[in-house]
């Protein structure tokens, strides 16, 4: 079975951004993954690879004309916390 994350080399339109905090997580920003993709399946990938994940967060649009009863829209990013290591 072949991986369900595009690949992250920028060649499918992928991009991410990291910052290191002093906690001593890796913060990632991974852009363009699409709406539909499932939190469960980017840790899981990701842990495949040996990467230790503490979270992954879908993101969610802030249209500042939305309604504030209305859920926020998702978007093709997420924010994936991990374990600094080797």
């Amino acid at each position: 079975m072949g991986s369900a994350l595009p690949s992250l080399d920028g060649s499918k339109g992928v991009r991410f951004h990291t910052s290191i905090p002093e906690d001593g997580c890796i913060h990632l920003l991974i852009y363009n993954l699409g709406r539909q993709m499932p939190e469960n399946v980017i840790q899981e990938e990701l842990e495949t690879l040996d990467i230790s994940v503490q979270g992954v967060l879908h993101v969610r649009s802030r249209c500042r004309d939305q309604e504030t009863s209305k859920a926020h829209a998702l978007t093709p990013h997420f924010f994936v916390s991990v374990v600094q290591g080797p």
